[in-house]
């Protein structure tokens, strides 16, 4: 699990220096060296444009990893508000939200996703497409972790501290702060150890579709993508690693969450 937990903490720093650890410009192209194989000006090789893999690779990892985390930690906090608000309020607040959890739950947001960035052309710019694809995913992904805290919530609230602080006068965002938050923080803790991944893995899938990022702006979809065939991986293996890449974090996230999973259930 240590392993693990510093392997992602390794790949979301080199995302976040892509500029400074990458040698190239994602998208600057080196004709004469195309299908280079891994060397010492390329260490990760170059592809069929002759474009830096390692370059495309941590640039790739910013957009992939920091859309995924930011998706994450948007819908756990829509998830803390409005499910925290159910839980407190009662009454006909509760059951509105309550059926609004459920009305998200059951959307097909995968194509939701696909539906949505059809209406924009495949060439709009990387940054509206990031937002649009940040915000879509963590409307969407709300209602999972407002379910959460709206049942630690209802649980919470009958505790006799919680009663007397309420008693003495204390309001709804004292009692959400002082009360309710120290209870909720490791189970969205958890929470985002299983999602962010999805999220990761949502982006990968959309662009690897040519539905995300486009081709001049490498995420790690897009890269995985751009393998082709395996025709291609016969000839130039180096163009497996961003798939490789994508597994690992994946992978790491999962034995992650499992651990924290184990952890909250000891301490319960």
């Amino acid at each position: 699990m240590k392993a693990c937990a510093v392997f992602l903490i390794v790949a979301h720093l080199l995302a976040a220096m892509a500029g400074w650890v990458s040698s190239y410009d994602p998208a600057e192209q080196h004709r004469e060296h195309a299908w280079e194989a891994p060397g010492e000006r390329f260490p990760l090789g170059t592809d069929g444009l002759g474009r830096d893999q390692w370059s495309r690779l941590v640039h790739g990892a910013r957009i992939s990893l920091y859309s995924g985390l930011a998706a994450g930690v948007l819908s756990a906090a829509l998830g803390l508000l409005l499910g925290g608000w159910a839980g407190l309020s009662g009454g006909w607040t509760d059951r509105l939200i309550t059926r609004l959890m459920e009305l998200f739950l059951a959307l097909p947001w995968m194509y939701l996703l696909l539906a949505v960035r059809a209406f924009f052309p495949l060439e709009t710019d990387a940054r509206l497409v990031f937002l649009a694809l940040l915000l879509l995913l963590g409307a969407i992904g709300w209602a999972r972790p407002a379910r959460l805290v709206r049942g630690i919530v209802m649980s919470v609230k009958e505790r006799e501290s919680l009663l007397a602080a309420r008693g003495f006068g204390a309001g709804r965002w004292y009692l959400l702060r002082r009360h309710i938050l120290p209870e909720v923080l490791p189970v969205l803790g958890t929470y985002l150890s299983l999602a962010i991944p999805q999220y990761v893995a949502a982006e990968a899938t959309l662009s690897f579709l040519g539905l995300g990022f486009s081709g001049s702006t490498p995420s790690w979809g897009s890269l995985v993508g751009a393998m082709g065939s395996l025709e291609v991986l016969s000839e130039a293996w180096w163009m497996g690693l961003p798939a490789v890449a994508l597994a690992l974090v994946l992978g790491c996230y999962s034995i992650v969450s499992s651990a924290l999973a184990g952890t909250e259930h000891q301490g319960r």
